[in-house]
């Protein structure tokens, strides 16, 4: 376990590294430890990205922290519907999340224009935290398909609004300003 966390930190510190250009990484976010999954979004320099965090509790409430370049900044929060929180485990649990190296997903040689995403998970005393870069291209496609099933179950794009055409991240295209 204490190697675990040595990992992940500095595993942070060379995130940290690559987006403390823009003041917006993922590593900055901070953490809600009592949540069973949160997604932290952090900055893709050389574009502009939303900069967010996600949790997701287990009676289904979900927290919203908008940090930059999204629609709402601040807090908000909801409720996922009866179906997304046993739809999520069960993608987390098919892709042996918890089996995953912290590391899996990033490119050590990569560091310039890094998406970076963190995910963790906490089922139980458990506690799994894996830090994925959009931009690496091996990493393996069911992060990529994890984060956006955590956006869509959360609603994530009403808070979050359309990013200029030279935005890079995922989401640009599906993003629509909040109606509220």
């Amino acid at each position: 376990m204490v190697l675990a966390a040595l990992l992940a930190g500095a595993a942070f510190g060379c995130a940290h590294d690559r987006a403390s250009a823009t003041g917006q990484g993922a590593e900055q976010l901070t953490s809600t430890p009592d949540s069973l999954i949160q997604m932290r979004r952090g900055g893709c320099p050389p574009d502009v990205c939303p900069v967010y965090s996600i949790a997701v509790f287990l009676d289904g409430t979900i927290a919203y922290d908008g940090q930059a370049n999204v629609a709402v900044l601040g807090h908000r929060t909801a409720k996922l519907s009866a179906e997304a929180l046993p739809a999520l485990l069960a993608q987390i649990e098919s892709m042996d999340f918890l089996d995953s190296s912290e590391q899996c997903c990033t490119c050590p040689d990569q560091r310039d224009g890094a998406h970076l995403v963190i995910v963790d998970y906490r089922p139980g005393s458990a506690v799994k935290t894996v830090l994925h870069d959009e931009s690496c291209r091996s990493a393996p496609p069911a992060f990529g398909a994890l984060e956006a099933a955590i956006d869509r179950a959360a609603g994530t794009e009403r808070w979050i609004s359309s990013l200029s055409s030279r935005g890079a991240h995922p989401l640009a295209q599906e993003r629509k300003p909040d109606p509220l």
